[in-house]
């Protein structure tokens, strides 16, 4: 049986927002909220915020000590190594990511992927592809997240997905989401517009915004489609076209050294 955390990656470091993470939907902090949703999924061993030894980033750890869960400093610019660190440290076997710019992240699938991660040691990553921006974690397994970093050559791996999403040497599963969870709307908070919406959303809410719910937020919607105006015009970031042909061609001239790597890390 896997010890499963939960893996909070955040800095205060954002141009588009500055300083979003310290906004405020209702009477507390976005990152705040990413950390009682974090705390609420049932059988996660340890919740921690994944952030660096630069000054700027200290307000996060203040906000972690209140709110009782861990910290690691890690790489500023190298968020893949950070993670694989910070599992290794805590003595994770699996854990889920989530980035603290997600305040309203599903903690019924992120509860799925838990007990997946949980009950199945061989599995190294999942991911959940038809959620909305915002909501769906990520599941990954330490051992192939430390065998990615001893194969990539990039230190900037803000977008890691592309680094161990190959199903041809690592075992990669698409979690299917729950019928009803698939609603219209782009959930993360990287520019002006998206935290405007979710000021929308919070208002339209009469719980605590920390238990909003994706069914929550569908029947706001329909109730309410002139909100997803607010932020429809913004383009998600991806990796580049760039950095995708690299990393393919890296992993078809180099299988035998893939695989011999991987094996290792599985071995420890």
């Amino acid at each position: 049986m896997n010890t499963v955390g939960f893996l909070i990656t955040a800095r205060l470091k954002s141009t588009r927002l500055p300083m979003k993470l310290l906004a405020k939907i209702g009477e507390h902090e976005i990152f705040r909220h990413v950390i009682r949703r974090a705390k609420s999924i049932a059988g996660i061993d340890r919740v921690v915020l994944c952030t660096s030894p630069h000054l700027q980033d200290l307000p996060l750890i203040e906000i972690a000590k209140e709110e009782g869960i861990y910290y690691f400093f890690g790489s500023e610019a190298d968020v893949l190594d950070r993670l694989g660190q910070a599992a290794s440290t805590f003595g994770l076997d699996a854990f889920i990511s989530m980035t603290a710019d997600c305040p309203v992240f599903c903690t019924y699938h992120a509860t799925r992927v838990a007990d997946l991660l949980r009950r199945d040691e061989s599995i190294d990553y999942v991911y959940i592809p038809d959620l909305p921006i915002g909501t769906a974690v990520y599941g990954l397994n330490t051992c192939a997240v430390r065998a990615a970093c001893e194969l990539k050559t990039e230190v900037d791996t803000e977008i890691w997905g592309p680094f161990i999403n190959h199903p041809k040497f690592f075992s990669v599963h698409p979690l299917q989401a729950t019928p009803g969870f698939q609603i219209p709307a782009r959930l993360t908070i990287d520019h002006p517009e998206d935290y405007f919406f979710m000021l929308a959303l919070a208002s339209h809410f009469k719980g605590d915004f920390s238990s909003l719910t994706l069914p929550d937020i569908g029947r706001i919607i329909q109730a309410h489609p002139e909100l997803t105006h607010i932020n429809s015009g913004i383009i998600q970031r991806k990796a580049s076209e760039e950095l995708l042909a690299t990393l393919e061609a890296f992993f078809t001239n180099n299988e035998a050294r893939i695989r011999e790597i991987i094996k290792r890390h599985k071995k420890s």
